[in-house]
């Protein structure tokens, strides 16, 4: 009986840290992730219409909401950029982060390491976002911007 239980345990355990590892992870499965594993502070848990409510880490403290109105989620260009933007351009903003390396002169120039390749600009979602993108992504970059006080929960 002792190995069965034993088992048992080990599968429970096995259980538990899928749940964490999936909570942890920046794959599709944090959707996934039941609060009581996974928090509340986590912009993840609104990549839905219907759970846009995005909670700061900030709101556990009692201190300002920074909530996200349905529909919107933290667009997360860099730490701490908690503008509300559809899951798209949140989607968006994570590719451009994954090809950044590829979008920057491997030679530098007038800006340093920091020199996008002919076609591409700096984002700017803050002003030390220099994430190196389309014209026609960093416009809507600062359309967002400017947006940011309309999708907030007040």
């Amino acid at each position: 009986m002792a190995t069965r239980e034993a088992g048992i345990a080990v599968a429970i355990i096995g259980a538990v840290g899928v749940i964490l590892a999936a909570c942890i992870s920046t794959g599709t499965f944090e959707a996934f992730c039941p609060e009581s594993f996974c928090g509340t502070g986590s912009a993840d848990t609104a990549d839905t219409a219907d759970t846009a409510d995005t909670v700061s880490p900030e709101d556990n403290a009692g201190r300002s909401a920074d909530r996200c109105v349905q529909g919107y989620v933290w667009r997360e260009a860099v730490a701490d950029d908690h503008v509300c933007v559809t899951p798209a351009t949140r989607d968006e903003a994570r590719r451009d982060n994954e090809l950044a390396g590829s979008r920057r002169s491997p030679n530098g120039g007038p800006f340093g390491p920091d020199t996008c390749v002919d076609g591409y600009v700096w984002r700017e979602a803050t002003p030390t976002d220099h994430v190196c993108v389309t014209p026609e992504t960093r416009s809507r970059t600062a359309n967002d911007n400017e947006l940011a006080d309309t999708r907030r929960v007040d």
